[in-house]
């Protein structure tokens, strides 16, 4: 699902996954390294948060743009999250550029 051109959804936007019915809230960006998968957003369960006993693996999902089904709640967005949301598809870019750049190379 498309949601934004270009854009990222804000902090605090609550999503429902493709093939899921839990509701997950958007707790931030891009997870992953140049070695692994990069993803979108890293989310939660709505009804757990963060807490101290959060574990990354248990607690946390990262997931694409192309797994969200539903835009339940647009999180807040103010003049800040406008720069930071071209900031961060325009790093998504360059690091695939350089992931596919260095792919390449290896042969």
């Amino acid at each position: 699902m498309k949601i934004y051109e270009n854009k990222y959804l804000p902090i605090g936007s609550i999503v429902i996954l493709n093939k899921e019915k839990e509701k997950r809230m958007i707790v931030g960006y891009l997870p992953g390294n140049y070695e692994s998968d990069l993803y979108d957003y890293v989310g939660c369960q709505i009804d757990n948060g963060i807490n101290k006993q959060s574990s990354l693996n248990k607690d946390y999902i990262f997931f694409n743009e192309s797994d969200i089904k539903t835009v339940v709640y647009l999180g807040y967005q103010n003049n800040d999250y406008k720069v930071v949301s071209q900031l961060l598809y325009d790093t998504k870019n360059k690091i695939s550029e350089f992931k596919t750049q260095r792919y390449n190379y290896r042969g």
